[in-house]
């Protein structure tokens, strides 16, 4: 891989992991709201 691409490729997962805590936040709320 170039370095650009590896770096893209971090940026995206990053993202993708802060999305899934925000999820897994939003969905634990849900739970106790229930």
């Amino acid at each position: 891989l170039l370095a650009a691409d590896a770096e893209s490729i971090r940026e995206a997962i990053a993202i993708l992991d802060e999305i899934e805590r925000e999820l897994s936040q939003w969905y634990g709320n849900r739970r106790l709201a229930l």
